[in-house]
């Protein structure tokens, strides 16, 4: 359970990251 909350919480700080990639990826296209 603690694993998947801090996968979790991981996930989370991670949305940023990835919407500035995807952003990025969607732009280079």
């Amino acid at each position: 359970l603690m694993g998947t909350l801090h996968q979790m919480s991981i996930n989370e700080n991670e949305k940023k990251t990835l919407s500035n990639a995807e952003l990025l990826n969607v732009m280079s296209d």
